[in-house]
């Protein structure tokens, strides 16, 4: 009866937080944009370059006595390259509440010799202010219905604003009526989610969502998963614009947050690692179940791996800083500096897992084979936290499926963590120098998985083929230690 009960509550707070999450639909600010953080854009047409656009977050302002938050954006475009005397500037503050409705717009705006005031605002049931074009002003009164985005001409972080405040999905289709502000009319369009690809932009690289416009006009823009805009492309005008990064900034921690409705969302892809953990453990678990030394370290095991942003992204970031980027702005290589920032990931990720393993061992000095199941039970805490983390945004935002080669080899890296940590088990009753040993060409291997990354983003072969080459390794490396230790009784 009382595992009936347990059933029955249990499915009534996933249907109840089911029904909560399908409701909140939006997002926040401040989820996807901190208080000083800065977009900047390049505009090309025909491949040159002809303009830019940076957008800085400066957190929450009041506009009117309205709490909001402002972006302050700066615009030049100058198409005199093009045979155009044109040169436009615009200065504006762009407000938007919390969850990116339009608040209000403060604007300067030259061309051509003429400047121009814009200051809006959402007022009762509208939109209210004024505009002034060489010192004469009006007045403006446009009935609206409340609440709505606006996205300006060539001010494409607005865009990044609307898509940040919906959760979408490949096959999505969003269709809205949007505010011009500085045309002051509003325009239906409609954007389809068509795919979820690796995006080149400059010299950087990243998945993202493919956004094809239909109406108002035919464009695709790349949406990153941490609510990015990336690049926009129109084919008909040869325009590109393409947001200027700073590999510094993808070695940043994580810095979204992670909420209850995000965990529901991923339980599904979630059970999984844990089934393929479970699956994986069911050897040692045979033998050993009733030793609470395995529950211990396989829970440290999973609080291991965040500290990866506290002390391999750090470094990483410091080594760009010093030594990769002024490199290879003096014509080294990718691929000669990219060899140390995969090194630093070995040395890491290797080293967090062997220290608990090490230290069960000279606490309990436990028998070899339950050692060996310490380092296994380890390497499943750190692998299963890892391969959660990185296949449960993307199966969130519907760009993974459960049943994909990526999945795969999300899974496989729990197996690749169980064999390494096993590694460690069997190599600490061999003696400290077959430890060193060992870890050294972990380390190696690791560091070389990693660095196909590289080949991935310069073009030489596709994901695809990065995962299978990743799948081989972790089978290989399987073979070897389940040979060594045979091998040693």
């Amino acid at each position: 009866m009382r595992l009936r009960y347990i059933l029955i509550t249990t499915a009534l707070i996933f249907i109840a937080a089911s029904g909560w999450a399908a409701l909140r639909a939006s997002r926040s600010i401040s989820e996807f944009r901190e208080r000083g953080s800065v977009r900047k854009y390049i505009f090309y047409m025909n491949e040159q370059e002809f303009g830019r656009l940076e957008s800085k977050c400066a957190g929450e302002k009041d506009f009117d006595d309205r709490p909001s938050y402002r972006f302050d954006e700066k615009l030049h475009l100058d198409y005199s390259a093009f045979g155009r005397d044109y040169v436009l500037d615009i200065d504006n503050r762009h407000y938007v509440d919390d969850r990116g409705y339009y608040v209000g717009d403060e604007m300067k705006l030259k061309s051509s010799g003429q400047s121009q005031t814009l200051h809006l605002g959402v007022q009762g049931d509208g939109v209210a202010g004024y505009y002034t074009r060489n010192q004469n002003r009006e007045e403006v009164n446009l009935p609206m219905a409340i609440p709505f985005f606006a996205v300006d001409n060539n001010l494409i972080d607005q865009y990044e604003i609307f898509l940040a405040m919906h959760n979408i999905r490949i096959g999505d289709t969003l269709s809205d009526t949007i505010f011009i502000p500085q045309s002051l009319y509003r325009a239906a369009f409609k954007i389809v989610i068509e795919n979820f690809i690796p995006v080149r932009y400059g010299d950087m690289a990243d998945s993202a969502y493919v956004c094809r416009f239909l109406l108002p006009n035919d464009q695709t823009m790349y949406f990153t998963r941490d609510k990015k805009i990336i690049k926009l492309s129109q084919p008909s005008q040869k325009l590109e614009v393409i947001l200027s990064e700073s590999p510094l900034d993808k070695m940043a921690p994580p810095k979204s947050p992670f909420g209850f409705e995000d965990f529901f969302w991923r339980i599904p892809v979630y059970l999984v690692c844990l089934a393929v953990g479970l699956v994986f453990a069911i050897p040692f678990l045979r033998k050993y179940f009733r030793q609470p030394e395995l529950y211990l370290i396989l829970i440290l095991g999973g609080f291991l791996f965040p500290l990866i942003n506290q002390i391999q992204l750090p470094l990483q970031r410091w080594f760009a800083e010093n030594y990769m980027i002024p490199g290879i702005k003096s014509g080294g290589s990718i691929y000669y500096y990219g060899l140390y920032s995969a090194l630093i990931s070995g040395l890491v990720q290797e080293t967090l897992k062997l220290i608990p393993v090490a230290l069960f061992f000279m606490w309990r000095h436990p028998g070899r084979n339950l050692t060996i199941a310490l380092g296994v039970f380890c390497g499943l805490g750190f692998g299963i936290h890892e391969a959660a983390s990185l296949s449960g945004a993307a199966y969130q935002s519907g760009a993974l499926s459960i049943f994909s080669m990526a999945m795969f080899r999300y899974l496989m890296t729990i197996l690749f963590h169980a064999v390494t940590g096993g590694a460690f088990g069997y190599a600490l009753h061999r003696g400290w120098i077959k430890v060193i040993i060992v870890w050294l060409a972990l380390v190696v291997i690791h560091a070389f998985i990693n660095y196909l990354f590289i080949f991935v983003q310069k073009a030489v072969f596709d994901v695809t083929i990065l995962e299978i080459l990743t799948i081989l390794i972790y089978l290989l490396l399987l073979l070897a230690v389940y040979l060594m230790v045979r091998r040693s009784r």
